[in-house]
């Protein structure tokens, strides 16, 4: 839609730009929303940080154009500090954007490499918590801060949450530390002998910081609805992530061999009658690719949205197959009658986001190649697209029914 005609009768009003004006859109939040032929009009409204600021760069997620085909910069209302950015959503979206301060003048050029190398460096550098926007900003893998939109309001109240304890994991096959956090959704027992499902989340610092999660699956186990469970969260860097993910076999080894009998270790009064593996994008095809190496160590893995186009095998034992893509490599060897991955018991729970385009394929392609082998597998597509916001709501729903106290998966 012509993104220079401010929408919201606020943009309309005398004293546009005035602190009262702009206290007024504080107590509104951001983005303004109107109504229009069954979808919300959303206008995005930044005030300019400094001068030196020349552009204001948004990206709403799996809705704005991309990045490789225009770059979505905020217009100035001439004669005032305000800028904005009008997009059609709809009425029930929910989900990421980022905003951008900076001098620079964003490339002209269509070369994909140049224009994703320098967003990448703006995202590290200026992505900018929104101070207009009611719910909490979060880090990413890239971005210094992400945002939410939420069209219908939820429940972000700030209800006392179980604290979130660290560890470290010295891994001498990574030759690294590793910070790993750890939530017990029973804090009030435990220091009491129980049984508990054991969760592991790769890309775990972005999860420690999505307190919606925590507190659902609290919620969840004081009413009763859900097994006790033991959440760890593995943290990564934009580097080790690089690194680890994807087909590297020393990380998994690492997670088998090192990590899972340190948390058995440390919580020798909890006994694990179950424990499943969760990643998403590089983290997801990381927790599938965990099973071809370990394929009964895990009871259940969930993948959302994995990178299943993969196709650097460098750090794998299988690299002499030479496969173009972890998919080609998945039906080589689901072909030799000899691999132990025919004999897997573990669940394999497929998920992407039904924006998504080429994973969204991929990842009935996986379901489909595991299906035709009677393994256990299964698929769906989530509301929404390669975005950790969606990603929560479908983590959510998942673990709710694999932990369900009246549901056998």
């Amino acid at each position: 839609m012509d993104n220079n005609e401010p929408i919201h009768p606020l943009l309309q009003c005398s004293d546009r730009g005035s602190p009262a004006w702009w206290e007024q859109i504080l107590q509104f939040g951001n983005p303004l929303i109107t109504i229009r032929n069954g979808k919300s009009v959303c206008t995005f409204v930044w005030q300019k940080t400094s001068a030196e600021v020349r552009y204001v760069l948004i990206d709403i997620y799996s809705q704005s154009p991309s990045i490789y085909e225009q770059w979505n910069i905020l217009d100035e209302i001439e004669g005032t500090d305000i800028c904005t950015y009008t997009i059609e959503l709809p009425k029930d979206w929910f989900g990421s954007y980022v905003i951008i301060e900076t001098a620079e003048q964003p490339p002209a050029v269509t070369a994909a490499s140049i224009r994703r190398q320098w967003w990448i460096a703006q995202l590290q550098q200026f992505a900018q918590k929104d101070p207009l926007n009611p719910y909490p900003a979060y880090s990413g893998q890239i971005a210094r801060f992400i945002n939410q939109i939420h069209s219908h309001a939820i429940d972000d109240s700030t209800a006392p949450l179980h604290s979130i304890k660290t560890m470290n994991w010295h891994s001498s096959l990574l030759h690294n530390q590793i910070a790993v956090e750890w939530l017990s959704i029973a804090e009030d027992k435990v220091s009491e002998a129980s049984t508990a499902k054991l969760i592991l989340c790769l890309d775990g610092n972005l999860w420690s910081q999505l307190q919606l999660f925590q507190k659902k699956m609290i919620e969840s186990h004081q009413q009763g609805s859900i097994h006790n469970c033991l959440v760890v969260f593995i943290a990564c860097t934009t580097e080790t992530r690089a690194l680890h993910y994807g087909c590297h076999d020393l990380f998994c080894h690492a997670l088998v061999q090192e990590l899972i009998p340190l948390i058995h270790q440390h919580f020798q009064y909890l006994s694990f009658d179950e424990t499943m593996l969760c990643g998403q994008s590089m983290g997801g095809l990381c927790a599938v690719y965990c099973c071809l190496l370990y394929p009964n160590q895990f009871d259940h893995v969930i993948s959302q949205s994995g990178s299943y186009w993969w196709s650097d095998f460098s750090n794998s034992q299988f690299h002499p197959l030479k496969s173009n893509s972890f998919l080609h490599l998945m039906d080589t060897l689901l072909q030799d009658k000899s691999q132990p991955l025919l004999n897997i018991q573990t669940k394999i729970h497929i998920s992407a986001g039904h924006c998504e385009t080429d994973m969204k394929q991929h990842s009935e392609d996986l379901h489909q190649l595991l299906s035709s082998h009677q393994l256990s597998s299964s698929h769906h597509l989530f509301y929404g697209g390669h975005d950790p916001i969606h990603w929560q709501a479908d983590l959510l729903t998942t673990l709710e029914k694999l932990l369900s106290k009246t549901t056998e998966l």
